[in-house]
């Protein structure tokens, strides 16, 4: 079956303006006209619709899209399955969230204390370790595996209240050397070697075990990666931040 540009822009809840936009850049070519001009489009044209559709919805940009959309059908699918297992965990965070509400809803009715301080953030951990698979984990399995994915949640997971207040003492602690090491422009100073030790035993907290290899991979992501250097610029209030600790534990780690 094939449709005009007009039929398929209202099945698809778009534009005909977007669908011609998508042809002139390449992302859904028309694969025929009718004899007045009209773009008509074929049944494998609706299937990379329906696939560009999903993958706005996932919120990547045009550009990306494009170089999805280039890929074997095969692959387009495992690219979709790999969302779809997003989505699966984003359902689950929000039942969570969901479920977590109506109970500090009912505590705060009630004035009953019906959850523990531990349950009364799991949901919130859950969310985090879904959000750092979709920020950081395809970076964590091409260097260590979905092994080492999977064990870092866990680990995430089972941190208690205290674990988690501590370790962000030791994080804040950690860059507040950092900053002294970077204006005193010093990387040989006893000060430069607390700061790797501190960044060691924050690690500790997130790792199922420590390594000096995986410690100086994750360093060199601090200068390779943009979302690692603003992190630790807008901790430090530092430009510079990533590239000292990255040069700090090459060093000392």
């Amino acid at each position: 079956m094939s449709y005009l540009i007009s039929d398929l822009a209202a099945l698809a809840g778009v534009s005909a303006r977007t669908l011609r936009y998508y042809d002139q850049i390449g992302l859904l070519h028309s694969t025929g006209k009718t004899g007045s001009g009209y773009r008509q489009y074929d049944e494998e044209a609706v299937l990379r619709l329906q696939q560009i559709c999903f993958f706005k919805q996932f919120n990547l940009p045009l550009k990306q899209i494009g170089l999805i959309m280039r890929l074997p059908l095969s692959e387009r699918e495992n690219q979709l399955r790999m969302h779809r297992h997003l989505l699966v965990d984003q359902q689950r965070q929000l039942t969570q969230l969901i479920t977590t509400l109506d109970a500090a809803l009912q505590l705060n009715q009630q004035g009953d204390s019906i959850m523990t301080d531990e349950k009364k953030f799991a949901a919130f951990k859950q969310t985090q370790v879904t959000q750092n698979a979709h920020d950081f984990g395809s970076e964590v399995t091409e260097k260590w595996g979905d092994a080492a994915l999977v064990d870092a949640n866990q680990q995430y997971l089972g941190l208690s209240q205290k674990d988690m207040a501590d370790a962000r003492v030791i994080e804040t602690e950690m860059i507040d050397k950092l900053v002294l090491v970077i204006d005193s422009k010093n990387e040989n100073s006893e000060m430069a070697h607390e700061v790797v030790e501190l960044h060691r035993k924050w690690l500790n907290y997130f790792w199922p075990s420590y390594s000096t290899t995986a410690h100086k991979g994750l360093a060199q992501l601090y200068v390779s990666d943009q979302r690692f250097k603003n992190y630790y610029r807008d901790k430090s209030k530092r430009n510079r931040a990533a590239i000292v600790l990255n040069s700090l534990i090459q060093r000392y780690a």
